[in-house]
């Protein structure tokens, strides 16, 4: 008697972000969406993150996906939101024995916004992380995902992106909402998004597919700056 034949399992990606104050997390196949999980209140990501994947991976069992692969905003933001998500992700990576992929967070803004359909052809994107006062994390890519400035750390001020003013100018994320009331000129179009782990969804698959994967053991986040930890003064006067 023959065996029944098992249909085959499509393929889907666990998506993380954690860079934010947002804990986004998302279940993802080439061509869309499957399933998301977004908590906004913050600061709850270390005690909601592994309940979602749960959820998430009861989904794709249900609708016939295989996790083929999990994709992890790769910085910058949050040291300790990154650090949460870089260790569940490496974790589930080891454990199943599936490719982890580490996408910029800037990268994955700037095609969320293209994927939106608000950024005109000629335009470029400038996505941007909340760095403090008026410092970002920031990139410039064109307007079809093309790196043209890599991520860096910027202090915005009224002259900034000046030197392209014959360009429009498309600044995106949680660090482009304080540019409003310094950066006025009329090529400059500010459009604050969230940092979701569904804009991960194309830079993840092509980087799977061109096989720049990243290393689960000695992988880290792209902090860009070093963290540094305030101590509270009662603590170093022993009180």
């Amino acid at each position: 008697m023959t065996a029944p034949v098992m249909p085959e399992m499509k393929k889907a990606m666990l998506a993380i972000d954690t860079s934010t104050n947002v804990c986004s997390l998302a279940l993802l196949s080439h061509e869309g969406v499957l399933a998301e999980r977004v908590d906004r209140k913050g600061n709850e990501h270390a005690a909601l993150i592994a309940r979602f994947v749960d959820e998430l991976q009861a989904e794709a069992s249900q609708k016939g996906y295989e996790i083929v692969a999990v994709a992890a905003s790769g910085g910058p933001g949050s040291y300790t939101g990154l650090r949460i998500g870089a260790s569940l992700a490496k974790g589930f990576c080891f454990a199943a024995e599936i490719p982890l992929l580490a996408i910029s967070t800037l990268e994955s803004l700037a095609w969320g916004a293209i994927e939106g359909g608000t950024i005109p052809s000629e335009a470029l994107i400038v996505p941007m992380v909340d760095a403090g006062r008026m410092e970002v994390y920031a990139a410039t890519y064109s307007s079809d995902g093309v790196q043209l400035v890599a991520p860096h750390a910027e202090i915005i001020h009224a002259e900034s992106y000046a030197d392209l003013a014959g360009t429009p100018i498309y600044l995106v994320g949680n660090g482009a909402a304080k540019c409003a009331e310094v950066l006025t000129a009329s090529h400059i179009h500010i459009q604050p998004t969230e940092s979701l782990a569904s804009h991960l969804r194309l830079p993840a698959w092509r980087a799977l597919e061109e096989g720049r994967v990243a290393d689960v053991a000695y992988w880290a986040p792209d902090y860009i700056k070093p963290y540094n930890a305030v101590v509270a003064k009662n603590k170093v006067l022993n009180r």
